[in-house]
């Protein structure tokens, strides 16, 4: 407003007033709808309908305190929170003539923290030229974690898993640096890096022998005297059972084992043969030619073997440890093995096909070092157990987790009559109906078989065979899931017939067998361009999520969780020509 002083004929006159032509502004509306929404455990983002007046600006508060001013839009992001705290919001609109009652009230709580960390850090390896070497992190904190290892600071291709192995070594690998990159969903963090030292030093040599070195790795948990080995196969001399010492001597079972002077007494009162020695009665073990054998491995106490005859004085075999009979004398031990033969080469494995009992390593080296694979498990038993329950799906869950062992799963729910003993069934009702009318065709080494279903029948034919092999035909019966399992029962029927077409025959159709087997557990039955795709396997179920836990938790995803789960070589097993050396590393 205005006020004017006029003049009318000579006089003044006052107080005409004349109102301005520009209005003063009018205090804003409130904002509406606020909303407040979580996006970590650290930042709450807010947003709301903007205010009625126009030309405000909005300012925002956190439990009554103004915490921004002056922005223009109907956003804000509000960082720096504490995790799992509750938080409460209004906005309020501003302008010349004032600030607007404030919004609606908006309330969130943040997430929980979502931390990472590096509980343990790779350490300095040493190792031999011809050998190699591995580093392992443990991360923890909020999972699922990634992993990235570096060698002297660069990525190392392909190396994204909790451990990781060298290459074959040479001599200017020494003082190599290793770190690893360990990230989750919200942040990364990088390792300290360890060294590798590389010695020139090979392995020692045992001629007739294959030298094993026997590394108590359990860190102090179980003393030298309280890790037994037990040696038992079938001495190649005379096709007899047998155990063998740790100087590579070689002793025939017999009956009267049992009653020897250094005999053991089992926990049940029993007395068992003697056949187990402990690494602190020797750390290398000299394995002669030695066949279909295994190589227990027990901690504080050594294996009740029972010595098995035929009434007349002859041994017919052993019972080995057996945890599904509630009376074995082995049935509180832990224990796990190796298994191989050596009468042409090595071939020699670790395996989960039955149970898991403790974490081991074996390294093979040969050829004169040019050859060295390492394959096993890294990570502790406390590790593995606490993965295995996070990670595996409740159909392969054991009732109890113990530190015992973990039963496969054809021993737990998914038996016969158990809980869950139909797991594969409907799977392979669809796939059968799916080769009835779509052949499945197979490629066994170079030969291409096609089979059709029909009814619960499963026939194939080669080809374009041979002429050695017109008129072969091979049949395959539906499996139940126990047979699926352990790739038994029609899994592993063969032909019987000694004729050598009957045995090409056998051969032929044990082998489809077995690759249907090996389809199934990995969950790509149905699709068999799949069969040898790695990363097409354990995708969806069903799938033997039993076996997919263990190559996700062995050195390079290698594991034996199923009878045939060499198929497509993803298996422990170590074969080579000219076996020099191995190394049985004992976890715990």
């Amino acid at each position: 407003m205005i006020r004017f002083t006029t003049v009318k004929d000579n006089a003044e006159v006052s107080g005409i007033e004349v109102l301005s032509s520009t209005p003063t502004s009018a205090q804003p509306a409130a904002p509406s709808n606020l909303t407040a929404t979580v996006a970590s455990s650290s930042q709450i983002n807010l947003s709301w309908t903007a205010s009625v007046t126009s030309g405000v600006t909005y300012t925002v508060l956190r439990n009554g305190t103004a915490v921004a001013s002056g922005l223009i839009g109907t956003t804000y992001t509000d960082t720096g929170l504490t995790a799992s705290t509750n938080y409460s919001y209004t906005v309020g609109a501003v302008n010349a003539a004032g600030t607007s009652p404030v919004s609606n009230t908006a309330t969130a709580t943040t997430s929980a923290a979502n931390t990472l960390t590096i509980t343990t850090q790779p350490v300095n390896q040493t190792a031999n030229v011809g050998s190699s070497a591995t580093f392992t992190v443990v991360a923890g904190g909020t999972g699922p974690f990634t992993y990235q290892w570096l060698k002297n600071g660069s990525p190392i291709a392909g190396a994204t898993s909790a451990s990781y192995t060298t290459p074959t070594l040479v001599s200017t690998d020494s003082g190599e640096q290793f770190s690893v990159i360990v990230g989750n969903a919200t942040s990364t963090v990088t390792s300290t890096a360890a060294t590798l030292t590389v010695n020139n030093s090979g392995y020692p040599i045992f001629p007739g022998f294959i030298g094993v070195d026997l590394n108590n790795n359990t860190n102090g948990v179980w003393a030298d005297n309280q890790i037994y080995v037990t040696v038992i196969g079938i001495d190649s001399s005379n096709n007899k059972f047998a155990y063998l010492k740790f100087d590579g001597t070689i002793v025939d079972f017999a009956l009267n084992d049992a009653s020897a002077a250094n005999h053991l007494t089992g926990p049940n009162g029993q007395n068992y043969g003697n056949y187990s020695f402990t690494l602190a009665q020797s750390k290398l073990l000299k394995i002669p030619t030695f066949i279909s054998a295994r190589a227990y491995i027990s901690l504080g106490n050594p294996l009740y073997v029972q010595v098995n005859g035929d009434g007349n004085g002859n041994v017919t075999g052993y019972a080995g440890p057996n945890p599904q009979n509630g009376t074995d004398p082995n049935i509180n031990t832990h224990f796990d093995w190796y298994e191989f033969n050596n009468n042409n080469g090595i071939f020699i494995n670790t395996t989960q096909v039955d149970e898991f009992g403790l974490p081991l390593l074996l390294d093979v080296w040969g050829a004169g070092g040019a050859f060295h694979q390492q394959v096993g498990i890294t990570e502790s038993i406390a590790q593995i157990d606490s993965e295995f329950a996070a990670e595996v799906p409740a159909q392969f869950q054991p009732p109890t987790m113990s530190n015992l062992r973990i039963f496969a799963p054809a021993k737990l729910s998914m038996a016969s009559g158990g809980t869950n003993a139909h797991y594969f069934d409907n799977y392979i009702a669809t796939a059968w109906q799916q080769f009835s009318t779509t052949p499945l065709t197979v490629t066994l080494n170079g030969r291409q078989f096609r089979g059709t279903t029909s009814g619960s029948t499963f026939t194939f034919t080669e080809v374009n065979p041979s002429s050695a092999h017109v008129g072969e035909v091979f049949v395959v019966q539906q499996p139940s899931t126990q047979d699926l399992l352990g790739c038994a029962g029609t899994m592993a029927t063969g032909v019987p017939g000694t004729t050598p077409q009957l045995q090409d025959e056998n051969a032929v159709q044990l082998q489809l067998e077995n690759q249907i087997c090996s389809a199934t557990n990995r969950g790509v039955l149905l699709n068999p361009a799949n069969w040898t795709n790695v990363s097409a396997y354990y995708g969806t179920a069903p799938a033997n999520f039993y076996s997919q836990f263990w190559h996700k938790h062995s050195i390079g995803g290698l594991a034996y969780g199923f009878s045939y789960d060499d198929n497509n070589n993803q298996s422990t097993t170590i074969t080579t020509p000219q076996p020099e050396h191995m190394a049985f590393g004992i976890g715990w």
